[in-house]
């Protein structure tokens, strides 16, 4: 079994709701920075929901969101046979959002 992938990213919040026949669902919230705002049609910062393991919101403490993290995640088979993600792991990176991202163009 491979391990799981690691990527660098803004984490902007968590949602966690457990439905009544016990099954939990945890989303978190993500965003990236717009590069190219005529081919993405977008401005600013799009934000993106990954799903991830119950265990990913539990051990969530940051002070303040946004934050500049290591997220850990697994491929996993989605609807329709496609490829989905699975957050397993989030940790802290040593730096603010406001330091990761690029300075605005003027």
């Amino acid at each position: 079994m491979l391990p799981d992938s690691v990527m660098t990213v803004e984490l902007y919040g968590a949602s966690y709701f457990k439905a009544e026949n016990g099954e939990e669902y945890v989303s978190v919230f993500l965003g990236q920075q717009v590069q190219d705002e005529k081919s993405e049609n977008a401005k600013g910062i799009n934000i993106m929901k990954m799903p991830a393991d119950s265990g990913v919101y539990e051990a969530l403490n940051f002070k303040s969101y946004p934050v500049v993290v290591d997220l850990s995640f697994r491929l996993k088979k989605a609807g329709g046979g496609k490829l989905g993600q699975v957050a397993t792991k989030i940790v802290a990176k040593n730096h603010s959002v406001a330091s990761a991202a690029p300075a605005p163009k003027v």
